[in-house]
């Protein structure tokens, strides 16, 4: 459902939108497992274009979706829409009113989102990338046993795999992994799993 609607001059409008994702696969970190991700996002409407950002709630740091949506509820359509209009966008120059990292992330997302739109170029080229490409991504792989994680990663669709480490055996698993999948790449993320030395 839509949380609420703020209308400004009948162009401008903000929505936030609380979803809950469920994973395909249960996500195993060093903080606990997780079957869902609960994310807030919010569209900024500007007619008749629409820029979309997303707020990931991670429970481990603090921030809960009801702090997300009531701080995306500070942004307000009077000054956004001063924003939009008065020549200020190029730069940001605009203090976004919200506190938590994954608001303002929200935020900036759905504006570089909308103002690409209205400029007729990719976001890539809006932020100023003229001659990039995109880089390859990884694939998490997760499990408590290297039973568990073998069988993932054969579901993986890239030859890159990311282990995230903290939750089991890791150099067995690891180690067992690049027995199984040699000409892979790897990425360990131990996500605070491991202690300094450990490391």
């Amino acid at each position: 459902k839509t949380v609420y609607t703020l209308t400004m001059k009948e162009r401008l409008q903000i929505h936030i939108r609380r979803v809950r994702l469920p994973l395909k696969k249960p996500f195993k970190l060093s903080h606990g497992t997780y079957k869902y991700r609960e994310n807030v996002f919010i569209l900024i409407k500007y007619n008749p274009f629409f820029g979309v950002g997303e707020a990931t709630v991670v429970p481990y740091y603090g921030h809960s979706p009801e702090m997300v949506e009531n701080d995306l509820e500070k942004v307000g359509t009077e000054e956004l829409y001063e924003f939009l209009t008065k020549g200020r966008v190029k730069n940001f120059e605009w203090d976004i009113p919200v506190e938590t990292m994954p608001a303002r992330c929200a935020v900036e997302s759905a504006l570089i989102d909308l103002l690409s739109q209205i400029s007729g170029m990719s976001p890539g080229r809006y932020m100023g990338l003229v001659d990039y490409t995109i880089p390859p991504t990884s694939y998490t792989v997760t499990g408590s046993t290297q039973d568990e994680v073998i069988e993932d990663a054969g579901n993986s669709p890239s030859p890159i795999l990311k282990v995230k480490a903290g939750v089991g055996d890791d150099w067995g698993i690891i180690s067992k992994l690049t027995e199984e999948f040699p000409g892979y790449s790897y990425r360990i993320d131990a996500n605070q799993g491991w202690t300094f030395d450990e490391a």
